[in-house]
């Protein structure tokens, strides 16, 4: 059980309450009827709790409480669950990693058959508390923490569901534990339903994350539309908060050749992406996983103006990618664009941002020496 530690937070103190909730629910779905279970479960509960299962159903207050829950028992008589742990995090909040087994009689749970016995079915249950110990919310979602391919039927929910589910962190987390634990085949099925949606989906503050999964967990060949619907956008989407992450994965794990197209786009674009807040992390992934001749691009960008890019707060970091990651040749000019005055270097050295840059230079001084003009600059 992973705890909270902090002698100043309250929430400390109702941790054990917290633990006792969610093992007196499961002892309540194993060993009461419908009407007793729903008692004995709405009894550690907030007037006004509210209960939320799969980001669509929702129910609130003591008796649409009582209800679903007595329900859940009624159409799986056979309920059983075990505890696996839970997880205690800041804000008075829990989590705990249920399994399930049971065999419901109506179609209460839509991803799952009826009159089939479900064999550890996995649920994270997530609750907030307030200052009593009672629980004032819950949010229920499948985890995959076995192999989605146990139960066919949860795929093909998946499947129907997956965009909704991406627009809401509670789908968006399901989403990549399914991506997790899918064999290949159906974790193309799954990223195949954002085809068409993908710089819809990049922007998503969720839907990106499953995005990235897809991307860094299927082989290229299979995830080759993401770089198709982001050609030409290229740039607009490295200067973006967040699509800009995705566009990181794919520089990270296609091959570089693959992506000349793409990265032509940012090398276009490279002067203000080296400047910018989020398009500079793009660039120093070209630098880290791009071909000779892609990193040579952008070190000739560099080249244009050293001095300047070593003394800017975010190009300076891209330089200093550059110092590391290209040509021996490329990096000895960019040494040499930074230290040929010796009234420039000096003055690189004492700068707050540059002087940074310039321990790269020292570096590579050291590496494999520079030219003459820059060996004679004492750094």
């Amino acid at each position: 059980l992973g705890r909270v530690e902090d002698d100043d937070d309250p929430w400390e103190a109702l941790q054990p309450k917290a633990e006792a909730s969610f093992r007196s629910m499961i002892e309540a779905f194993n060993q009461l009827d419908p009407l007793g279970m729903g008692q004995a479960i709405v009894g550690r509960r907030a007037p006004e709790c509210s209960l939320t299962w799969q980001e669509s159903q929702e129910y609130r207050g003591h008796e649409a409480l009582e209800s679903w829950y007595g329900k859940l028992k009624r159409v799986i008589p056979d309920l059983r669950g075990v505890l696996q742990r839970v997880e205690f995090e800041k804000g008075a909040r829990a989590c705990a990693h249920m399994w399930f087994c049971g065999t419901q009689s109506e179609r209460l749970l839509p991803m799952f058959p009826t009159n089939t016995p479900l064999r550890a079915v996995f649920i994270r249950l997530a609750q907030d508390y307030d200052a009593l110990g009672r629980v004032t919310r819950e949010v229920a979602h499948l985890s995959f923490e076995g192999q989605l391919g146990v139960e066919p039927s949860v795929l093909d929910w998946l499947l129907h569901c997956a965009r909704s589910f991406a627009g809401t962190e509670g789908g968006c987390r399901m989403l990549q534990g399914a991506v997790d634990v899918a064999d290949d085949g159906d974790k193309l099925a799954l990223a195949r339903r954002f085809q068409g949606l993908v710089w819809a989906a990049a922007a998503s503050p969720y839907g990106n994350f499953v995005l990235q999964k897809c991307v860094v967990g299927l082989p290229p060949r299979e995830m080759q539309f993401v770089l198709e619907e982001i050609e030409g956008r290229a740039a607009d989407a490295a200067k973006h908060p967040i699509r800009s992450r995705v566009i990181e994965r794919l520089l990270e794990h296609f091959p570089a050749e693959d992506l000349d197209g793409l990265v032509g786009e940012l090398v276009k674009d490279g002067v203000a992406l080296c400047c910018h807040n989020y398009g500079n992390f793009v660039v120093q992934r070209v630098l880290e996983h791009g071909t000779a001749a892609q990193r040579h691009s952008i070190a000739a960008l560099l080249l244009l103006d050293a001095p300047k890019y070593a003394q800017h707060n975010v190009a300076s970091n891209v330089l200093r990618a550059a110092l590391v990651n290209c040509s021996l040749f490329d990096r000895r000019a960019l040494g040499d664009a930074l230290t040929s005055d010796s009234g420039t270097a000096r003055s690189l050295e004492r700068h707050r941002v540059a002087s940074f840059v310039m321990r790269e230079v020292k570096t590579l001084r050291r590496a494999v020496g520079l030219s003459h003009s820059t060996q004679e600059v004492s750094l």
